[in-house]
């Protein structure tokens, strides 16, 4: 692990699996987790291992998503599991992306009632902070200022 000597902020290496990469990252107290490119059955075992460290790693996690192109649901029983993980531990999770693709399968599912969906990074973690932990997340497109008219 590298610290980068910014007060316990930290960045790992990019992992690689298949079409997926992710790196783990530590910033103002919250774990990090970046995807880029495919959640999938052949992929997933990468985000399971990086994500087996991080549950006791603090008191909130971000989920990355913004440059993921693709998540089957293998991904998303993963993240609905990961959910249920936090809730139990108490760890206020955070899931960010603006996909208008990922916006529809979560719509569909009904998981943006679920999850605390945020368009950056830095507004999960400033909704994060706040004393409740949980801020006050956008959960709706519009709210979130997340792009319905993108075509990804």
């Amino acid at each position: 692990m590298g610290r980068n000597g910014q007060g316990g902020d930290e960045v790992q290496p990019v992992r690689h699996a298949g079409g997926l990469a992710a790196r783990y990252a530590r910033r103002d107290g919250a774990s990090i987790i970046e995807a880029s490119g495919e959640i999938d059955l052949a992929t997933i075992h990468l985000l399971e291992e990086m994500l087996g460290g991080v549950m006791d790693d603090g008191k909130a996690l971000v989920v990355d998503l913004h440059d993921v192109s693709y998540i089957d649901t293998t991904g998303l029983n993963m993240l609905m599991r990961l959910h249920e993980q936090c809730a139990r531990r108490k760890t206020n999770m955070a899931v960010v992306f603006t996909s208008r693709n990922l916006w529809r399968i979560f719509s569909a599912l009904s998981l943006q009632d679920m999850f605390h969906i945020f368009p950056s990074v830095d507004e999960a973690l400033r909704a994060l902070s706040h004393p409740d932990g949980a801020g006050r997340p956008s959960t709706r497109g519009e709210e979130a200022d997340i792009s319905t008219d993108r075509l990804d």
